[in-house]
């Protein structure tokens, strides 16, 4: 008999058998832990990832087998992540709090990104304000519509999300859009919107909202500056992609296209 076989014995040859199995997990969930203060994530795989978050939902009971379990019927790390709580709870001895904690997670990334991006920061440049905008989708799943409005030096004064739609549509109310940007008292309207499952390309519907809503602001004395369609890691500026320098085609004078060409960080004519 080695050590370790010695080692069980001695220490459950006088528990119910039950105990024993339990036993013979007694002080996985600390080397985990010691594994994670030292060096992080690097070298979890990704069911060990996932017995380290049902710690936290799983107080006794061995979660290596939900582990696994969760990775094939959902296939990845990140499709369990991404999975809906209704999906979740039908996985055996997940549960909803678990359930609840693990559909909780995307959403926690996602406000991390945002308040990484430092909301208080100036997004005076198409590069700032993209890189803002892809932190807004971050584990979404299905299609949202973001608003977001400026004050006149491009500081962020609000950002709602106003429609949550299905995969492939979005339903945009312009006037809610237009009374959102009057009751901040913005300067600028910026949206953005996402396709979770496809290529940063717009449909003609996309196009088409943009310019109705470009119209509708206008009316107000509130400029589109930009519609973003984020997909994957890329945020596409769709009105400075579609129009070119038609873009700078504005009816408010030289320092509107100056603003412009300062936002898009291109050289002065």
């Amino acid at each position: 008999m080695d050590n370790f076989d010695h080692e069980i014995t001695q220490d459950t040859k006088y528990l119910p058998e039950g105990e024993q199995a339990k036993n013979l997990h007694t002080g996985h969930r600390e080397r985990m832990r010691d594994r994670y203060r030292i060096s992080g994530l690097d070298g979890f795989a990704p069911h060990e990832i996932l017995e380290f978050i049902l710690f936290h939902t799983h107080a006794r009971c061995n979660t290596n087998d939900i582990a696994h379990e969760l990775l094939e019927t959902f296939g990845s790390l990140a499709g369990v992540l991404e999975a809906s709580y209704e999906e979740l709870v039908k996985v055996k001895r997940v549960g909803p709090v678990a359930a609840t904690f693990i559909s909780f997670l995307p959403e926690l990334f996602r406000r991390y990104s945002m308040e990484k991006e430092n909301v208080k920061d100036t997004f005076h440049t198409v590069t700032k304000l993209s890189r803002y905008a892809k932190s807004l989708f971050v584990g979404a799943t299905v299609e949202q519509f973001y608003l977001m409005l400026f004050d006149n030096s491009m500081h962020i004064l609000d950002c709602t999300l106003l429609s949550l739609g299905t995969v492939n549509s979005v339903p945009v109310v312009t006037r809610r859009i237009a009374e959102r940007a009057l009751e901040k008292h913005a300067s600028y309207a910026v949206v953005a919107h996402n396709h979770p499952d496809g290529l940063p390309i717009p449909s003609s519907a996309d196009l088409e909202m943009t310019d109705t809503l470009e119209s509708a602001l206008r009316l107000f004395e509130i400029p589109l500056l930009e519609h973003f369609l984020v997909a994957g890691n890329r945020a596409v500026p769709l009105m400075y992609q579609h129009r070119g320098e038609k873009r700078f085609e504005q009816p408010s004078g030289p320092e509107s296209v100056t603003f412009l060409r300062s936002f898009y960080e291109l050289p002065d004519e």
